[in-house]
Parts: C-alpha cells; structure tokens; sequence
C-alpha cells in the first residue's frame, strides 16, 4: 500500500500448489516460522471479489527474482480499488484514497472498470447473499 499505511500482512485471492507441502499458509501465514523470523505473513482473503478480468493485468511483484518455485502476481492498482471498494469498510475506503493519493488509481479508469467489469459481480454478489424468503 502506499507510504503511511502499516501491514504486517500480505493479502492473497488465490494459490496453486504443486503439492501438499505447497501449503501457502502453513508455510508463510500467521504464527509460521516466516512470520516469526521477518514479521510479514500472508493471509487468504476470501470476501474480496476482484474484476472480471482482472487476470489479464495481474502484475508480477519481483520481475528481476528467478526463483523457481514461487510467482507472485499483484493486481493493478485499479482492481485493488475496486476489490476494496466492495466490501465497503473504513479502512477499504482509506486504502482506495492512499491508492488515489498517491497516483495510482486514475478516476476515469476507476469508474470505467467498475461498469465495464465490476457493477455486475458485485451485483450478483449481492442477490446471493440475500437471504431466501
């Protein structure tokens, strides 16, 4: 996030593991000898619900890094916006506005995106947590 926010985490939608000793959380999450050692942990993130297509501008973190064993890939700013702008909470909301601040969101595509990709999963995002009558 942008200068001025504090994590300890690092947020993550999804992971493919090769095998059972891939376990993203059991080997970098909360409490894990990573989080131990740096203080950083990563945290699956189940209520976010990213853009239609996000995948087609997912960024890679460490491009100059050739591990062998590991990618990992960042939304573009935009869809972290949009991702956040969902859920709807303060601290989402002031994460879109460092975002913004710090150049990284523009207006127009934010608006763009959300009715090209977002308004319609968020919508029915929303009918399936409606409660049946």
């Amino acid at each position: 996030m942008a200068s001025g926010a504090r994590t300890s985490d690092i947020d993550f939608l999804s992971a493919v593991a090769r095998s059972r000793e891939d376990d993203v959380e059991a080997l970098a999450g909360l409490g894990s000898a990573l989080h131990r050692k740096y203080r950083v942990y990563l945290q699956y993130v189940g209520v976010a619900t990213p853009p239609c297509n996000y995948a087609t501008r997912l960024q890679p973190m460490f491009p100059d890094e050739s591990w062998k064993r590991l990618c990992l890939l960042a939304l573009d700013p935009t869809d972290i916006a949009l991702s956040k702008l969902e859920r709807n909470a303060d601290r989402d909301r002031d994460d879109v506005l460092r975002l913004a601040r710090a150049g990284l969101v523009d207006a127009q595509t934010l608006k763009a995106r959300y009715f090209e990709e977002g308004a319609a999963v968020f919508a029915q995002q929303r009918e399936l947590a409606r409660p049946n009558p």
